[in-house]
């Protein structure tokens, strides 16, 4: 580990390319809101430093390959480093882009629990410590804490923990308005109870609009798996084995192939496209 840091070091000119310096805000953004817990000098460098690791590696095992395949082969393996770099500048957004639609996920219960706790006239900060003992909701109760433990470290308003909370971000997120509304109350001089109250009932109205054509959905699908994946491949079925009983022995043996093929295959497969669909469409819900 010590020889790694120290191999690592040597790579911090990789900061001051010109493609890496047009990111660096934007990849500290996204490591905070994917709560990496590092630094984006201290990611660049070893992502550089693996980077040089892996193109050795390709090399050298092109070169072995080359000998036996053509020089297509090298070429292929001599890319893996630069993919590699191109996910590694990635993976911070879609890391942070990820936890945020967890974050989501969750949010509509945790509406219903900040309205709960809005009728007891308590504090923000004691409303993000009661979400945060409330592990039901997951990664929404993680970024809780983390919210309550900056502004008790910091010793500062949770209002302006909330605020710096919005600055290291440039992702897009229901949980972010939702913050971004508290913040805005707050400056205004509203209420955060009357606004917490209203972003709720806007938010079960939309949820009912959204179960209704999530319904609709469903029913669609089920309504292709009747007609699509289980009476047309039965019709099949059917049909060959009529042709396997009147045919000749050679007919009958490929109308059996076909209803094997129908049977263990197209149905199973349809089935489980239907169920992929259905997972997909429950998780935009």
């Amino acid at each position: 580990m010590k020889f790694f840091d120290n191999f690592k070091s040597h790579f911090r000119f990789s900061l001051y390319f010109p493609f890496v310096q047009k990111r660096l805000t934007d990849i500290q953004k996204d490591l905070n809101v994917a709560r990496m817990h590092i630094q984006v000098d201290e990611y660049i460098t070893s992502l550089f430093a693996n980077f040089m690791i892996i193109a050795i590696i390709s090399i050298i095992a092109g070169l072995f390959l080359t000998i036996e395949y053509s020089s297509l082969v090298f070429l292929i393996i001599l890319s893996v480093p630069f993919i590699y770099l191109y996910i590694g500048f990635k993976y911070p957004s879609i890391k942070a882009n990820s936890r945020l639609k967890k974050i989501d996920r969750h949010l509509g219960e945790a509406l219903r629990f900040f309205a709960n706790l809005s009728m007891s006239n308590i504090t923000m900060l004691e409303m993000l410590e009661e979400v945060c003992k409330e592990k039901s909701f997951s990664t929404l109760s993680s970024e809780a804490c983390e919210l309550v433990t900056s502004a008790k470290f910091a010793s500062k308003d949770i209002f302006k923990i909330l605020e710096e909370y919005l600055m290291m971000t440039s992702q897009k997120s229901k949980w972010l308005l939702f913050i971004q509304g508290l913040v805005t109350a707050r400056k205004s001089g509203s209420i955060e109870r009357d606004y917490i109250m209203r972003v709720y009932e806007d938010y079960r109205n939309d949820m009912n609009i959204e179960y209704m054509k999530l319904t609709d959905t469903l029913s669609m699908y089920a309504e292709i798996f009747i007609s699509i994946v289980v009476s047309f491949p039965l019709f099949l079925i059917l049909v060959f084995a009529i042709m396997g009983i009147v045919s000749k022995p050679a007919i009958a043996v490929a109308s059996m192939y076909y209803i094997l093929l129908v049977s263990v295959l197209l149905i199973p497969l349809g089935g489980l496209m239907i169920a992929w669909l259905s997972k997909i469409a429950q998780e935009g819900y």
